[in-house]
């Protein structure tokens, strides 16, 4: 059984002793690839790299394993962007799931009623803002994604705070409406 890499796409191709020399299409991006003889096929021995035939270097993808070109910006198995250095996660901005869970709690407290029912609306509305903003960010991977559940339960909370309110008031609207109708009615 031989094993090499296609020159085109770094994938692994494995065929019997008796095919070298032969031309015969990629099974991953269907280039035509010659089957190397045993001494055509080396390794370089560092970083996983491999020389495949034609001197082109692979190396695998750091999140899939299949062999790339060492060139390659993108793996074509898996799509990751190969041209981020290794420090690209300390590029991306930190994420505010914590003050945004804090928020959304403190929040929660503040809507049952008079004039704090405002603080907590606008609270909850800061939270969804932030929320939307920050879960945006973390799918463009300009953010940190570990902070997504919490963003997502501060924006659950908000969205709880914001139903709570919309019942006060409409709870209230009734109470004021039942006084009116009953003062209306005392004095016919």
């Amino acid at each position: 059984m031989i094993e090499f890499h296609c020159p085109a796409c770094g994938k692994l191709l494995r065929t019997t002793e008796d095919k070298v020399g032969l031309t015969a299409p990629c099974t991953g991006c269907e280039a035509p690839v010659i089957v190397p003889a045993e001494s055509e096929r080396r390794t370089s021995g560092s970083g996983g790299r491999v020389r495949d035939s034609d001197g082109g270097a692979t190396r695998p993808c750091p999140m899939c394993g299949e062999q790339i070109r060492a060139t390659a910006s993108k793996c074509r198995f898996c799509g990751e962007n190969l041209e981020r250095d290794d420090n690209s996660d300390s590029l991306q901005e930190p994420h505010r799931g914590t003050l945004i869970l804090a928020l959304s709690i403190g929040g929660l407290f503040t809507c049952m009623g008079g004039p704090c029912g405002i603080i907590g609306l606008v609270l909850s509305i800061l939270v969804l803002v932030f929320a939307g903003q920050d879960l945006r960010a973390m799918d463009e991977g300009r953010m940190d994604p570990t902070g997504r559940g919490l963003t997502q339960a501060g924006r659950i909370i908000a969205w709880i705070q914001i139903a709570l309110i919309a019942a006060l008031i409409v709870f209230y609207l009734g109470l004021f409406i039942i006084a009116i109708v009953g003062q209306n009615g005392n004095m016919g």
